[in-house]
C-alpha cells in the first residue's frame, strides 16, 4: 500500500487544544483516505451517528471547499456526517457574505475550533479566471472573485494556491468575528489543496 505525503507544519503556538486536536483528526483521516485504508463503519457507528444528529450538530471543524463534484470533506478527512461543517462554492472564496455568514456561524454558534479553506488541484474555476475566459451569467462573478488573488499569475497550481491564500485574507479582512477568534487562539484557519487525483491533502505552512 503506497503511503500518504499528507503534510502539516506545527499549528501556531497560542492555539488551544481543541484546535490542534482538530486539525491532528483531519490529518490522520486524510491520511487513512489517501492510503486507501478508511475506518470500518459499523451499523452501530451508524446508529449513534443518526442518534447524535438528531440531537443537534456538533462539528468540530468547519471546511470552506470548491463546489467540484470530486470533493467532499466528509469523504477526504474519512469522517461521519456532523463531524465537518461544509461550505462548498465554486472556487473556494470567500467573496460572499453568505460565505461568510456561514463560516461565522461555525466559529460562533457551533464553537468549531478550527477552520479550513481546502483548494484543490485541476480547478476549473481558478484555471478559467487565469485564462481570462469570457463566462455567461453568474458565472462570471465567480471569475472576477478569483482574478485579483491571482493576478499576473501563468501557472495553474501556483493560482491556485494562491487563490486559496487571497480566501484567507479575504476571510481575515473582511470578518471581525473569525479573525478575533484567531486572535485569541481560539480557532485556526489555515488553507489546504487537495489532489483529486491521488487523495493527499498538502497543508500550507501558516
Amino acid at each position: 500500500m503506497r503511503r500518504s505525503v499528507t503534510t502539516m507544519n506545527a499549528p501556531p503556538e497560542n492555539t488551544n487544544a481543541a484546535s490542534r486536536e482538530a486539525l491532528a483528526r483531519l490529518v490522520d483521516g486524510n491520511q487513512r483516505f489517501a492510503t486507501r485504508a478508511r475506518r470500518v463503519v459499523e451499523r452501530a457507528d451508524l446508529d449513534a451517528m443518526f442518534a447524535s444528529n438528531g440531537a443537534g450538530q456538533e462539528p468540530w471543524a468547519a471546511v470552506l471547499t470548491c463546489a467540484d463534484s470530486r470533493l467532499a470533506p466528509e469523504l477526504i478527512f474519512d469522517t461521519l456526517l456532523g463531524e465537518i461543517f461544509s461550505v462548498r462554492e465554486a472556487g473556494n472564496t470567500a467573496a460572499a457574505k453568505m460565505t461568510l455568514g456561514s463560516l461565522e456561524f461555525a466559529s460562533a454558534m457551533l464553537h468549531v475550533p478550527l477552520l479550513l479553506v481546502l483548494g484543490h488541484r485541476s480547478c476549473g474555476a481558478v484555471a478559467a479566471a487565469l485564462e481570462g475566459s469570457t463566462a455567461p451569467g453568474h458565472i462570471a462573478i465567480l471569475m472576477e472573485a478569483i482574478t485579483p488573488g491571482i493576478a499576473g499569475m501563468t501557472d495553474l497550481d501556483a493560482a491556485i494556491e494562491a487563490n486559496v491564500r487571497a480566501s484567507l485574507a479575504t476571510i481575515r479582512k473582511e470578518s471581525d468575528a473569525l479573525h478575533s477568534a484567531e486572535a485569541a487562539g481560539k480557532l485556526i484557519i489555515l488553507g489546504a489543496i487537495y489532489d483529486p487525483a491521488t487523495g493527499e491533502v498538502a497543508f500550507l505552512p501558516s
